[in-house]
């Protein structure tokens, strides 16, 4: 599944980006990694990565729309969401 991740730094603001619906706990995890001031995180909803909802691995075994309609496994989405926007950020603030 490929996923498109995104990250733009202007001094102390950071716009991430992801072309999929996240669980807002996602971004919010990132916010509180991130060491930019002012994060936002943007998404596009209606499923243009083709993925279904990405939701946070703890929501996983649960009977929810988002869960049973999903096309990834546990484990992997949000940690590599994560991941990706802290290593673009990171290359953004050289």
């Amino acid at each position: 599944m490929n996923i498109r991740l995104g990250v733009l730094r202007i001094g102390d603001v950071a716009l991430a980006s992801v072309n999929a619906e996240i669980y807002s706990t996602v971004g919010r995890e990132f916010i509180e990694r991130t060491p930019v001031a002012d994060t936002l995180v943007v998404t596009l909803a209606n499923g243009m990565a083709n993925s279904g909802y990405i939701t946070n691995d703890a929501a996983f075994g649960a009977n929810t729309f988002q869960v049973l309609s999903s096309r990834l496994k546990p484990g992997c989405a949000e940690t590599s969401i994560l991941n990706g926007w802290l290593d673009l950020l990171q290359a953004a603030s050289r």
